[in-house]
């Protein structure tokens, strides 16, 4: 018969574990050349036999970390090289042998577990091999087929603009370039000249050669009429026709040139009287009028017949725009002129202005207050030429008018009303102008005249303070 199993002997304590081998120093980086062969992978050692648990040993010291070694320089990078072959595995190494086993004795109660041994010191790091070299790339895949295309996201909002950076500050200013060297110069235009003499009103013109040739206005014959004008223009300075005209008795034209003429309707009796107007105003009064009646066969108008057959014409008024005529029968003298309306003709020339002496307008008479304007005008407000005055004196006079530092040095269709003159205009040099006016005929007492005329240009101011008048015998 069995026995009785004995009891199990105690397990027998673990054989301590074998200090790890020292981690070896790393060795110095070399320079990355190709990638070496990998080395054989060494053969796996036997397992050996799994002894008794024992308590766990302490924990060995960690070895030492070698010193990295210097990085070297990276070298270029070479064309890619063919992959090289796997290395075989180093072999590893042996494992330490297994203590025995024990003879198992009875089971006991489990003991206690024992300390946890000491780890044993990380044994030196082997030097790691050559990197073996790169293989060749392999052939490129099938491109897959391209996914559908997602649907466009929903685009964000516009963000805020961003606020405008400062201006930098202006950089220096280069230095100035070197002036480049001049070009060669252009042919210059010669200058020409042209002058005219306002003496000789000889005209001089300088050609490009420095050649005077020279031109005259005005020719240098004998009995030449022409002169040199103050600005070396030539001038006509002779007597001109200026007016001229053949007139019916009733007033009317048969032919005309420079003037009108009508009847003087003013006058009570006007059988006999003319108005001939310029068309153009002569300054003072610078001409010649030359009048001739028709020959009416010793039998004139109005009545006819023999006492009727002495016509004489004769002219009055005279002034810048004009002048009035004249015609009666003064049958031999024996009787008092009788006025007649009858065909005359005129003929106005005008003289050379530059030739004739001015006219003084300097009144004669003595001043009086006894006389007083009603109305004057003198192209203020563009009125017309407009003076009307009375005598408040208690006696019948003849009278001057004076006219002083007005703008105007004429008035054009000047109208005398038949009882006055124009004694002469004077210019005074500083743009203003005087006139003088005098009676034909006494002014009653608490009677009135006036004289009238065109608007003056340029006009006056209707100043009764340039307004004087004076008595004469």
């Amino acid at each position: 018969a069995t026995g009785l199993t004995g009891a199990t002997g105690l397990t027998g304590a673990t054989g301590l574990t074998g200090a790890t081998g020292l981690t070896g120093a790393t060795g110095l980086t070399g320079a990355t050349g190709l990638t070496g062969a990998t080395g054989l992978t060494g053969a796996t050692g036997l397992t050996g036999a799994t002894g008794l648990t024992g308590a766990t040993g302490l924990t060995g010291a960690t070895g030492l970390t070698g010193a990295t070694g210097l990085t070297g320089a990276t070298g270029l990078t070479g064309a890619t090289g063919l992959t090289g072959a796997t290395g075989l595995t180093g072999a590893i190494g042996l494992t330490g042998a297994t203590g025995l086993t024990g003879a198992t004795g009875l089971t006991g109660a489990t003991g206690l577990t024992g300390a946890t041994g000491l780890t044993g010191a990380t044994g030196l790091t082997g030097a790691t091999g050559l990197t073996g070299a790169t293989g060749l790339t392999g052939a490129t895949g099938l491109t897959g087929a391209t996914g559908l295309t997602g649907a466009t996201g929903l685009t964000g909002a516009t963000g805020l603009t961003g606020a405008t950076g400062l201006t930098g500050p202006q950089g220096i200013t280069g230095v100035q370039g070197i002036t480049g060297a001049s070009g060669i110069d252009g042919d210059l235009e010669t200058t020409t000249n042209l002058v005219q003499n306002n003496t000789t009103g000889v005209i001089t013109y300088t050609n490009e050669e420095g050649t005077d040739q020279t031109a005259n206005v005005v020719s240098t014959d004998t009995q030449n009429n022409i002169s040199v004008g103050s600005d070396g223009g030539a001038f006509l300075n002779i007597p001109v026709v200026c007016a001229l005209g053949r007139v019916n008795g009733d007033g009317t034209p048969i032919t005309i040139y420079g003037a009108t003429v009508e009847k003087v309707s003013t006058d009570p009796n006007s059988t006999g009287d003319y108005q001939i107007t310029f068309d153009t105003s002569i300054p003072s009064s610078n001409y010649i009028v030359q009048l001739t009646p028709m020959d009416c066969g010793g039998n004139c108008p109005p009545a006819g017949g023999s006492n009727y057959d002495d016509p004489g014409i004769s002219y009055y008024d005279i002034q810048d725009g004009g002048f009035k005529v004249n015609i009666g029968d003064s049958d031999n003298g024996s009787n008092p002129k009788t006025d007649i309306d009858l065909e005359f003709m005129f003929t106005v020339t005008k003289l050379p202005q530059m030739s004739i002496p001015a006219v003084p307008t300097t009144p004669t008479g003595t001043p009086t207050s006894s006389f007083v304007v009603d109305n004057f005008q003198d192209g203020n407000g563009n009125a017309p030429f407009s003076l009307i005055f009375r005598n408040t004196g208690a006696s019948d006079t003849n009278y001057e008018i004076a006219i002083s530092n007005v703008p105007y040095g004429t008035i054009p269709s000047l109208n005398l009303m038949g009882q006055h003159t124009l004694v002469g205009t004077t210019d005074n040099g500083d743009g203003t102008f005087d006139y003088l006016f005098r009676s034909i005929s006494p002014l009653n007492a608490n009677s009135g005249r006036s004289i009238t005329g065109g608007t003056p240009s340029p006009a006056g101011t209707g100043d009764n303070s340039q307004l004087s008048f004076f008595i004469t015998p």
